[in-house]
């Protein structure tokens, strides 16, 4: 009776670690969506002072496919033709490896003024010179990559926090909270993606972790299938290919400078479309 005894009492602190870690890496995530934003408007505030080029770039540099894509072009008055993969060298004769070069050099300029672009072609290295007019950056953009998505990443993270202190901190609230909360992460990040690249790896990391809380929750809620009954380990498994793919994604975006890489693409689908059969 007394082994039995002991390995009840250690089953039952072992249960009350486990949940006490829980709970901190869900309140842990929260708070740093709640950091991140309010760092954002201030991010987009500084970056708005200075002037706009016509484009915006990927962290190496290369002009961003997303704000070249077709949607952009029917709301802004981009006054250079200058589209992916093609990569900034130089303004003005300045050499600009990062977007820290880039801003150093506008941060002297102004708007209306004339500056002189040279971009290479990924594949060919072929050279273009563009001469293009500096504006200031488009209000349609700011509302379209920053004030939508940011917004709406609000309302998510309003989620995140109200069911906390409505719910307590139970298993499906703490999914729940962890998924908004995350996907807030990654809609107040979107702008920094193209613009700074301060906040870069953290969207990549946080991408395929969407993905698995996303199944964790559908595992978890409303019941729990038979097999997770019986090994609870088994709703973690999601978190093990989201640590794969955050690394696998941080390598690539690091050896490329490319945040649009293989290991993103289609992980909310390859999550959460397997456990809603799962639990269904």
């Amino acid at each position: 009776m007394s082994n039995v005894s002991q390995e009840t009492h250690v089953g039952l602190s072992n249960s009350i670690w486990s949940d006490r870690l829980k709970n901190i890496i869900a309140i842990s995530i929260v708070s740093l969506s709640v950091g991140i934003n309010l760092t954002a408007p201030i991010l987009v505030g500084q970056w708005i002072q200075y002037p706009f080029v016509g484009v915006l770039f990927e962290k190496n540099l290369v002009v961003s496919p997303v704000y070249y894509s077709l949607l952009f072009p029917y709301y802004r008055n981009i006054n250079i033709d200058i589209a992916p993969p093609n990569q900034l060298q130089t303004i003005n004769n300045v050499p600009v490896l990062s977007s820290h070069d880039l801003i150093d050099v506008l941060k002297y300029n102004s708007v209306n003024d004339k500056v002189h672009l040279t971009f290479t072609h990924a594949d060919s290295e072929d050279i273009i010179d563009i001469t293009a007019t500096l504006t200031s950056f488009p209000f349609i953009d700011l509302f379209m990559l920053f004030g939508v998505p940011y917004f709406i990443g609000l309302f998510y993270l309003g989620c995140a926090v109200s069911t906390i202190h409505w719910y307590g901190v139970k298993e499906t609230t703490k999914v729940f909270a962890l998924f908004c909360a995350l996907f807030a992460i990654l809609t107040g990040t979107i702008f920094d993606l193209l613009t700074y690249h301060y906040l870069s790896y953290i969207w990549i990391v946080t991408l395929p972790f969407i993905g698995a809380s996303l199944a964790h929750l559908s595992l978890v809620f409303p019941v729990k299938p038979r097999e997770i009954k019986r090994n609870t380990l088994l709703q973690y498994i999601p978190y093990t290919f989201a640590l794969l793919l955050s690394i696998a994604s941080v390598w690539e975006t690091y050896t490329t400078g490319s945040f649009l890489t293989f290991p993103n693409y289609g992980i909310l689908l390859l999550f959460f479309l397997p456990s809603l059969f799962l639990s269904a």
